[in-house]
């Protein structure tokens, strides 16, 4: 980071509206340059399985909560529900994803995993393990936690302001 060498706050120069802005010193530049880093190495590895980051995320977040509906997908996943919805219904005409009405609210689609899918998600685990270490190379256990708890924060301000 820059900010070494500049005597204003990190709060001013991180902030556009100031004189002083610095896009290194922006907290949303680094989010948004480790998402699409992240994501491209990822896509590398996830088309030659033909899933898309879509359905990658969408199978961990039924690998853990194994049914959820499409708006529950689309909150976890940070996808819109019309993508989720395309995805999940490509998904299940391979046999990865299960799509049933809800019996309690029968304007719900649940959706769970198949074992099929889990066990494309449970590869795709081991094969993206080298991304996902790379880039957790170097952090502490403590910097992790602290980079969950500011990027919740983060969300929370944004979601219920």
């Amino acid at each position: 980071m820059i900010l070494s060498k500049n005597s204003n706050s990190v709060q001013q120069v991180s902030r556009p509206i100031n004189k002083d802005f610095s896009y290194e010193e922006y907290p949303f530049y680094w989010i948004a340059r480790a998402i699409n880093l992240y994501t491209e190495q990822m896509k590398k590895i996830l088309n030659k399985s033909k899933i898309t980051v879509t359905g990658w995320r969408i199978g961990l977040a039924l690998r853990q909560h194994k049914v959820l509906s499409i708006s529950e997908l689309s909150e976890i996943c940070s996808f819109n529900s019309s993508r989720v919805t395309k995805t999940v219904y490509a998904m299940q005409e391979r046999n990865l994803l299960r799509v049933k009405q809800s019996t309690s609210d029968g304007r719900v689609s649940e959706v769970s995993i198949t074992p099929e899918g889990n066990a494309l998600i449970g590869q795709l685990i081991q094969n993206t393990r080298r991304t996902v270490d790379l880039a957790l190379d170097g952090l502490t256990d403590s910097e992790l936690l602290g980079v969950h708890k500011v990027m919740a924060k983060v969300c929370d301000n944004l979601v219920h302001r």
